[in-house]
């Protein structure tokens, strides 16, 4: 079981929409709702340093702890702090511009249409 606490509240719930809507949305929704949405995921880690929907929760944003270090965790698996830390720079950085510049190519370059809009 995951280390640190976390409240399965609506936030978590929330939380773990955004992020399966982060990783399928480039098949679901149009670019630009995408890139947008990517860029205010980015820009919360670049202006507060943190992600603010894990304080909603009550997970905490230390000690490279993330999100999905805790669903991870949930899973039985568990991580050196070598690797967490690993998993916290690149969700924090080059995590979202990647998904952005996949969502582009899939959808403009492929030609590939988002299923729901």
């Amino acid at each position: 079981m995951a280390t640190q606490g976390s409240t399965l509240n609506t936030a978590f719930w929330l939380h773990l929409l955004l992020l399966v809507a982060g990783w399928t949305g480039p098949f679901l929704f149009p670019w630009y709702i995408m890139v947008i949405g990517y860029a205010l995921i980015f820009f919360q880690f670049l202006i507060f340093g943190k992600c603010l929907v894990n304080e909603m929760h009550e997970l905490e944003n230390e000690n490279y702890y993330t999100f999905y270090t805790f669903l991870f965790e949930c899973l039985g698996m568990s991580f050196s702090k070598k690797t967490q830390k690993i998993m916290f720079y690149f969700i924090r950085w080059p995590l979202y511009p990647l998904l952005s510049a996949f969502t582009l190519f899939w959808q403009l370059y492929l030609g590939f249409k988002p299923l729901l809009f």
